[in-house]
């Protein structure tokens, strides 16, 4: 998730399978993504009338988009 090789992640997180990295990875992924959507839905609330904007819709694509790597 880092860049790092996922053999070299398998190694330091001591998992004898690239299988039981991958299901860490996942579940890492998905722990980001329901982070962000936090996150977005805190700042659409706090924007007020603002938030319907293409500007806000465009913002909330960019961070979903760098974050989940979609």
């Amino acid at each position: 998730m880092a860049g790092a090789e996922i053999r070299t992640g398998a190694g330091v997180m001591g998992h004898s399978t690239i299988q039981t990295t991958m299901r860490c990875v996942q579940v890492a992924a998905q722990h980001k993504r329901e982070a962000v959507d936090r996150l977005v839905g805190a700042v659409k609330r706090n924007r007020g009338p603002k938030k319907d904007t293409e500007a806000a819709k465009g913002g909330n694509e960019l961070v979903t988009g760098s974050v989940t790597g979609k």
